[in-house]
């Protein structure tokens, strides 16, 4: 086998003899999604015969698991939302029949039953339901809409229920614990807290140009760490950061490309991340929550905030065409996509609280409504629409399913419903479980297939393979 031809397009022509007096020539032309070939009767010169085989591009391994990402996501949302549903008739709330009514669980709808709000949106309805009474339906619509975006699961440390659940002084914790092994600060910190870090968690950023001149007189930290603390303080603010000039250990890398400039705006939008990039994510949504948190109790109350700014633009279309057209645009920038010439802020916010925050909306929402239901909106059935809306299986149970591929959970008899908290007691041996999962951690020995191999960085493996380089040194 031999090649002729090395084509642009990354294509070879490769041309092999076959043993019959060596009359026929087999030509193949391989490329990216097509194998080509062909036969010649070398004798003749005549071609006997051709094809080609089309298949399609590989997918980069990124793209299938973001796929398939997607699809567990939604199989989890419609998880969710049944679980919520079996609640409210489990527990007697609405029956079986109101519940497959058409249009029973659609807040917009437009029918002889149920008639289309003319401005207000389901978030509307949240902050009614915060307030006062509202039908069961509606309570089912509230609850309905927070279960299919609860938000993620990155600041669980914080009590969100408490009257004030993020202060300057958790902020200033958090911040020290992120920069500790990367910047030295001196025994006298009050002064750059109050003048730097106090400004940033009140307004959410500091200029650039500021931060350098309130960093010059190096009063924070020691002179060599000066650099790469002024970089740190720019990624939180939204500001172009030199990775490099904070460690050559932060440096991002992805797909074999090294990038040594961000934005934080660049790093939400990322698949991973390593874990100086994740925590300072981590510490800009702490600044962002405390930013909402500061005029607003709940997240029904940014969005109605948002949707009425945008109600009032709308009504400048006729009145005001020139002003309507100028804010609109302005809108249109804040948002990460827009649907036609139709306004929605709401629906395409980015998910950018943490699930806390929808916790505590919704169970401040049942346990008012608690007040006009008492015999119907129980502490049970509280219980039960909180664990749906927190569901979540912890990583050392593993899959629920005995039948799954990898599954080391020790089950009960019990049934999997409103979330693992709810049914744990009664579904999981979770001691037996927990020992499963390490045990399925570790390996088994290649010559003694029931054994247990050691880990390769345990002391005992160690020792075993230094003496084993310095014996055959």
């Amino acid at each position: 086998m031999y090649i002729v031809n090395d084509q642009l397009d990354g294509s070879i022509t490769i041309y092999q003899g076959i043993e019959m007096d060596n009359k026929y020539v087999l030509g193949l032309d391989i490329g990216i999604t097509s194998i080509g070939w062909s036969i010649i009767d070398e004798v003749r010169g005549k071609l006997l015969d051709m094809g080609v085989h089309m298949f399609e591009q590989a997918i980069p391994a990124q793209e299938v698991r973001l796929n398939r990402s997607a699809r567990r996501t939604l199989r989890r949302r419609n998880w969710r939302k049944k679980q919520l549903k079996n609640a409210f008739v489990e527990f007697g709330l609405i029956s079986k029949e109101e519940l497959n009514q058409r249009d029973y669980l659609s807040y917009t709808a437009n029918s002889d039953t149920f008639s289309r709000p003319e401005e207000d949106t389901v978030y509307h309805l949240r902050l009614k339901a915060l307030k006062e009474q509202v039908s069961l339906r509606e309570l089912l619509l509230c609850l309905y809409n927070i279960c299919g975006t609860r938000g993620h699961f990155l600041m669980e440390n914080i009590n969100f229920a408490s009257s004030e659940p993020i202060t300057f002084e958790f902020f200033v914790e958090q911040f020290y614990e992120f920069t500790h092994a990367y910047v030295n600060f001196t025994e006298d910190t009050k002064e750059f807290e109050q003048t730097i870090l106090k400004p940033i968690f009140e307004k959410g950023k500091v200029k650039s140009n500021e931060l350098k001149s309130l960093l010059k007189d190096e009063y924070t930290v020691e002179a060599e760490d000066n650099d790469a603390l002024l970089e740190i303080l720019k990624l939180i603010c939204g500001f172009k950061c030199d990775l490099k000039k904070i460690s050559e250990s932060v440096v991002l890398v992805q797909e074999d490309k090294t990038k040594e400039s961000v934005k934080l705006d660049e790093l939400l939008k990322m698949d991973s991340l390593n874990e100086f990039l994740n925590n300072a994510v981590e510490l800009h949504d702490v600044i962002a929550v405390s930013q909402i948190l500061k005029d607003h109790n709940y997240i029904c109350e940014v969005a109605v905030k948002k949707l009425n700014e945008v109600l009032k633009v709308q009504k400048l279309e006729h009145s005001d065409p020139d002003k309507y057209k100028e804010e609109k645009n302005n809108i249109q920038k804040k948002m990460s996509k827009a649907i036609g010439d139709r306004l929605r802020v709401v629906k395409n916010m980015e998910n950018k609280y943490p699930n806390g925050l929808y916790v505590k909306e919704a169970s401040d929402i049942l346990h008012k409504q608690q007040e006009f239901y008492p015999n119907l909106i129980t502490d049970n059935f509280i219980e039960a629409c909180i664990s749906t809306i927190k569901a979540r299986i912890p990583y050392y149970i593993g899959p629920l399913s005995s039948q799954a591929k990898n599954s080391w959970i020790d089950r009960k008899d019990g049934t999997f419903k409103y979330g693992y908290d709810y049914c744990k007691d009664a579904l999981v041996n979770e001691e037996e479980s927990i020992q499963n999962w390490k045990l399925n951690m570790i390996s088994h020995c290649t010559y003694l297939p029931e054994e247990y191999a050691l880990p390769k960085g345990s002391f005992i493996a160690e020792t075993f393979s230094l003496l084993n380089d310095v014996n055959f040194s």
